[in-house]
């Protein structure tokens, strides 16, 4: 061949070479733009994070969680009842939420001084929660109670309690309990020994009367006799402008007698020898 044929020849092939190479080019491009996953996968793959990086995070979580928890707990706190154990003296809360009370309430519960003669000696004068479950009894049945009737009732009902509990004196909340159900034929009673100043408001709203078991001596109630009891109960009927209406048997001018209500909560003990403070907060409400 001549050189010139050779020439042209070399130039055909490389235009044949450089022609396949623009089409094999150009069928990648096209598979790619019709199949383009492989770049999507890629970049929604996060990034790998190391051990340090997760640790970080659980913290973070674990941070989050505990701030929730105290702001739940802030916003919605537990319950603030008036005894946990005769040791705490916790604050009682003065209104439970979401409870419509009345401005003010007073049951008819018929009065009696314990010693309804003046007469303050035995057993009279250990004679408080007896009185207090009589009065209760009496309001239900809807009887008058003079005082003969509580002198009498008294006397019967010590007798029982000897022959029943081997004791009239410092009877607990448990022991009045078994007197209202036992003695006197009631059917609905309870002691409650963690409670809000609205679950006594709340009783005595629906009509159910509520014995207080105390430390006497801390109501600084000025008409008892100096010191005044060691241990003494009394009835609660009813509250007005932030005090309890009372029946106190403690004293004849114990009829619808006033007590702050924080006074009643501090010294709401029942017995317990040697010391009453120790002895747990109590209160019986009876329904029926």
């Amino acid at each position: 061949m001549h050189d010139m044929d050779k020439n042209k020849l070399g130039s055909i092939g490389t235009a044949i070479v450089a022609t396949i190479a623009i089409l094999a080019l150009g069928l990648v491009f096209l598979g790619k733009a019709q199949n383009p996953a492989s770049n999507e996968v890629k970049t929604a793959i996060p990034e790998t994070k190391n051990l340090q990086d997760f640790t970080n995070d659980v913290g973070a979580h674990q941070n989050s969680r505990e701030q929730t928890t105290e702001k739940v707990s802030t916003a919605n706190p537990t319950k603030n009842s008036v005894i946990l154990s005769g040791t705490e003296n916790p604050n009682p809360i003065e209104k439970t939420p979401n409870i419509s009370l009345p401005a003010s309430v007073n049951l008819d519960i018929p009065f009696q001084s314990q010693a309804p003669f003046g007469y303050w000696g035995l057993p009279y004068q250990d004679a408080c929660e007896e009185a207090s479950a009589i009065m209760v009894d009496a309001f239900f049945k809807g009887s008058p109670l003079t005082a003969e009737t509580m002198k009498s009732e008294i006397l019967k009902l010590v007798e029982w309690e000897k022959k029943t509990f081997g004791h009239y004196e410092d009877t607990n909340a448990a022991e009045i309990v078994r007197i209202l159900k036992e003695y006197f034929g009631r059917k609905d009673v309870e002691v409650l020994y963690e409670y809000t100043l609205d679950d006594i408001k709340k009783a005595v709203s629906n009509g159910y009367p509520v014995i207080m078991t105390l430390a006497g001596r801390e109501l600084n109630n000025p008409y008892y006799n100096v010191p005044g009891p060691v241990y003494h109960a009394l009835v609660v009927k009813g509250y007005v402008d932030n005090k309890f209406i009372t029946n106190d048997p403690g004293t004849k001018r114990g009829h619808d007698y006033l007590y702050d209500p924080q006074i009643l909560i501090k010294a709401n003990h029942e017995w317990s020898a040697p010391d009453i403070d120790q002895g747990r907060h109590a209160i019986i409400i009876t329904k029926s």
